[in-house]
């Protein structure tokens, strides 16, 4: 604009040498920009990624966030240092682990045949939670044979008790309730889409 207004016979000299600068100007910043987007796409794969494949995960990087995770650092998983599946499975991975000591606690205290053990640590689980995240609880109350055998040991009578409690404790959630049954699961693998193809992640670590 200024070397418009600068094209004028007394400043003929002016005006085409602002419009090399301001050529160049906008040659630097775009290969600038370029560049920078390049390297952010390097070593941030999540920042800029459109699409998404559950199938396909690198395993490694999901320990490796899971440690970063169990370390405090949880802003890990928003900052794009991974790639978005990776994040979800490392979410995924948490929150099985929890679950599974959870009921690797009250298989323990299953041998002294105390019901007030496993509500206790139910409890617990329960208020770890919050509001929103209450689908996280359905691998204990699903029927699915993949559930039954990582966290129940394949325990039949373990996973009753489990269900019987989680309804006391949780009334609004009785999951006898068909319909209130398929809305956890519905919200679960809303929110965990990993699961979809990879029923049990920690597993694999």
């Amino acid at each position: 604009m200024i070397a418009g207004l600068l094209f004028l016979p007394l400043y003929y000299y002016v005006g085409p040498i602002l419009l090399l600068i301001g050529a160049l100007h906008v040659v630097v910043g775009y290969w600038a920009y370029q560049n920078l987007s390049e390297q952010q796409s390097n070593h941030l794969p999540g920042l800029n990624q459109l699409d998404t494949d559950y199938e396909i995960i690198n395993f490694t990087n999901v320990g490796e966030l899971v440690a970063k995770m169990k370390a405090g650092d949880w802003d890990a998983v928003t900052r794009g240092e991974y790639k978005i599946e990776v994040s979800d499975a490392a979410v995924q991975v948490i929150a099985e682990q929890t679950l599974r000591r959870c009921l690797a606690a009250i298989h323990l205290s299953k041998s002294n045949q105390s019901k007030f053990d496993s509500k206790k640590h139910l409890e617990e689980l329960v208020n770890e939670l919050d509001q929103g995240s209450m689908y996280q609880l359905h691998p204990l109350c699903s029927d699915e044979g993949i559930y039954l055998e990582y966290f129940y040991f394949n325990d039949l009578d373990l996973r009753n008790e489990v269900q019987i409690i989680l309804a006391e404790i949780l009334p609004e959630l009785d999951y006898s309730n068909s319909e209130a049954f398929e809305k956890l699961e519905t919200e679960y693998f809303e929110n965990t889409p990993c699961a979809k193809y990879w029923p049990i992640i920690s597993k694999y670590l």
